[in-house]
């Protein structure tokens, strides 16, 4: 039998990682998440919504947000770039996160 690809089971953990943060598990959530960060350290989506989750809720300041994000995030083609903009503007850096999607 082959074995499964890694990056399912991290989309996976995700899933249920957004399925608990949307019933209110928050506690849940972040675990899912960090499952899905332990079995794949390259999973976009899971990196995403462990890192922007702990920044919405005042967990990690601006600066720690955009360090973490820069670790791997921000260098997946397309939308990487995309994201970094877009959280510079939300973070009041608007020349900045222009210049990004230029």
């Amino acid at each position: 039998m082959e074995s499964p690809f890694l990056g399912k089971k991290a989309d996976t953990y995700n899933k249920k990682g957004i399925v608990a943060l949307f019933h209110n598990k928050e506690g849940e959530a972040l675990h899912w998440w960090s499952q899905a960060k332990i079995l794949c350290d390259r999973h976009f989506d899971s990196q995403c919504n462990f890192c922007m989750h702990r920044w919405s809720t005042g967990r990690i300041s601006d600066l720690q947000l955009i360090t973490e994000m820069e670790e791997f995030i921000f260098g997946v083609k397309g939308k990487g770039k995309t994201l970094h903009a877009y959280l510079l503007i939300s973070m009041g850096e608007r020349e900045q996160g222009m210049q990004i999607l230029k």
